[in-house]
């Protein structure tokens, strides 16, 4: 999901980096993020993660 938003345009990273005990996320930060790019994000975030209820994928 990182490689797909890192390839249209929307800088995130791997959440690995930044958890101790919890499942795989994506780190976006959104404070420089204007109003109009919310619904885009969301979008985008959707479309890379794909739908619900398909297998997980972990790190261990």
């Amino acid at each position: 999901a990182v490689a797909r938003l890192l390839h249209a345009g929307w800088a995130v990273a791997p959440g690995a980096r930044f958890r101790m005990d919890a499942a795989p996320g994506i780190r976006v930060t959104v404070s420089t993020l204007a109003e109009e790019e919310i619904e885009p994000l969301s979008e985008a975030i959707a479309a890379a993660i794909g739908p619900a209820g398909g297998p997980g994928r972990t790190y261990a």
